[in-house]
């Protein structure tokens, strides 16, 4: 008599990490989904969230796809975001230029024709009545158009301390756009100069180590590009085309407090009798072994007039490279 057993296979299901080594996000995505190729959240700062848990343990990569991005709010790394050299978080457009950052919002505007008072190309905004007015050129039509307005003055922040930096993040091939203008908030003097500056910009970083901006567009944002503020160390600008910025391309600014005697007015001395010598700045709060080497700059400056492609001030060890200068 022969015996039969039925056989009973056991299947094990292993789950596998890949959604954590790579992170999607698309503008036709949902912020509730779990951020696979398949289902990607919709915005950049849910996908931060979602790589926050493995960031620094595993080499994580967010896939950004082409679309306008609208920041309701800037985009802030902290320490807790920061990779490890061995395990760096980027994010990446997945085409150059394709993935847009925008500091503004789309508005959903029904134009209505109006009589004479604005002349062509100009435009105004009534507060009390909440009406915009626009006389467009004639080859625009309205109804067609997308209209626009700026809020945010800076739409990617990362902020840290010396004690405990951001570390070991790259934004690589977005376009930049929308960021408010500053002219008016250019309050801070610059050393033995008579420059003032605002000390922001559309990407602001501050108390950060081995950051990377690689192959990014900054088009017509309306104050600096790039702003390194007070402590950062190994930062590398590489391959970004900044045109029509409304203020400096890149700037490097450190903290006044770290200098020994510091003189920002042209005709301020100091005393020999009473002046510090001790060798080296009092503190490490300032921009050093930073890097920058643009694709092109051009037409900066377009708001305001104390302006530069590249500055630098209470910086130290700063290298800056291959700089193509368009007109102020």
């Amino acid at each position: 008599m022969k015996l039969q057993f039925p056989v009973i296979l056991l299947l094990s299901l292993v789950t596998t990490s890949n959604w954590a080594d790579d992170v999607y996000v698309s503008p036709r995505g949902n912020d509730g989904n779990p951020g696979i190729e398949a289902a990607p959240v919709s915005s950049i700062d849910m996908a931060r969230k979602l790589v926050r848990q493995f960031s620094g343990k595993e080499a994580v990569t967010v896939h950004v796809a082409d679309g306008i991005y609208y920041l309701p709010d800037p985009l802030v790394f902290t320490p807790e975001d920061s990779g490890t050299e061995d395990a760096p978080v980027v994010f990446q457009a997945d085409h150059e230029g394709g993935a847009v950052l925008s500091g503004g919002t789309q508005l959903n505007l029904q134009w209505q024709p109006y009589r004479e008072g604005i002349f062509q190309a100009e435009w105004f905004h009534d507060a009390e009545k909440n009406i915009l007015y626009y006389m467009p050129e004639p080859s625009l039509d309205l109804r067609n158009a997308t209209t626009e307005v700026v809020r945010l003055r800076q739409l990617v922040e990362f902020r840290g301390t010396e004690a405990t930096p951001v570390k070991y993040v790259k934004l690589k091939g977005f376009s930049v756009r929308h960021a408010a203008r500053t002219f008016m908030e250019t309050k801070e003097p610059l050393l033995r100069s008579d420059w003032a500056i605002y000390r922001g910009g559309a990407f602001f970083l501050t108390g950060t180590e081995n950051i990377q901006v690689l192959n990014c567009e900054f088009d017509q944002v309306g104050g600096n590009a790039i702003f390194a503020s007070n402590y950062n160390r190994q930062l590398l600008v590489n391959g970004c085309h900044i045109h029509d910025c409304g203020a400096s391309g890149v700037c490097f600014v450190g903290d006044p407090d770290a200098l020994r005697n510091p003189l920002f007015e042209y005709g301020q001395r100091n005393d020999l009798s009473t002046i510090d010598r001790t060798p080296g700045p009092k503190t490490n709060n300032y921009p050093a072994d930073c890097a920058v080497a643009l694709k092109s700059v051009q037409r900066f400056g377009r708001t305001t007039a104390a302006s530069d492609s590249h500055s630098q001030s209470k910086a130290d060890q700063h290298s800056p490279r291959r700089l193509h200068l368009g007109c102020g």
